[in-house]
């Protein structure tokens, strides 16, 4: 499905392959660190990479290799240093919106 969204357009993806089970807690786990990665502020490539060692080095997770292989930054971009290396959100606050006059 991750390809799916790149082929449409969507600049950069984070997919996981999914398990049998839908609530899976490598899956959480992961979701749960890339989140709190972004919200401080990392910017994509970072917060994956983290989200991506945490979990792999986890309780939950039995290896490096498995979880490298369930979870993926699209498009991946060998050639392209850098390329993910963009904020997940604004770096800026988002101005206030102004109100339009209704007459």
């Amino acid at each position: 499905i991750g390809e799916a969204f790149v082929e449409a357009g969507v600049s950069h993806v984070v997919c996981c392959e999914k398990d049998d089970d839908f609530r899976d807690p490598v899956a959480i786990q992961f979701m749960q660190c890339f989140y709190r990665e972004a919200a401080r502020r990392r910017n994509l490539s970072s917060a994956f990479e983290t989200a991506v060692q945490a979990t792999a080095y986890s309780s939950t997770s039995k290896n490096l290799r498995q979880v490298r292989r369930r979870f993926h930054l699209l498009p991946a971009k060998p050639d392209t240093q850098g390329y993910h290396d963009t904020p997940v959100f604004f770096n800026q606050a988002v101005p206030a919106a102004k109100e339009k006059e209704f007459f």
